[in-house]
């Protein structure tokens, strides 16, 4: 092997470990924010805004995706269809034991998981400036 040939690997080389730790130190990034819209709407129920959190702390781990930003709102929405099924359960156990407050604390859950889901991309800007922000991360 030439000379030439061995430097041109070293500087490959060390281009790979350039690219690599700054992979790494990608991957320390802090993971968006629930929008400040869901936090307002949802903010008698923390366990959802937590588990809402959870979807968006998968984006905290830097990889290529193509759309980081709608992969994130159509995991909110997703994880919000998914409050919508689990408030009708909880009317129905309600209902089921007759316990008058229980049934209107479940409707009124329902009722601010159906605010949250018809309301919450209409102000989406810090979830997208989180994105913009970090979109070398998902390049």
């Amino acid at each position: 092997m030439s000379f030439e040939e061995k430097l041109q690997q070293q500087i490959e080389h060390s281009e790979f470990l350039i690219f690599k730790n700054s992979r790494v130190a990608m991957s320390n990034l802090t993971p968006p924010l629930v929008p400040a819209s869901l936090r307002e709407i949802l903010h008698p129920y923390p366990e959802l805004i937590a588990r809402l959190q959870e979807v968006l702390d998968q984006f905290t781990e830097p990889k290529p995706r193509l759309q980081p930003f709608d992969e994130a709102v159509w995991a909110l929405e997703s994880r919000l269809g998914a409050f919508m099924a689990e408030s009708a359960d909880e009317i129905d156990m309600a209902e089921t034991g007759s316990d008058a407050a229980a049934i209107e604390l479940a409707k009124a859950k329902r009722a601010a998981v159906g605010r949250a889901l018809l309301r919450f991309d209409q102000n989406l800007d810090d979830l997208w400036g989180y994105f913009q922000e970090n979109k070398g991360a998902y390049e």
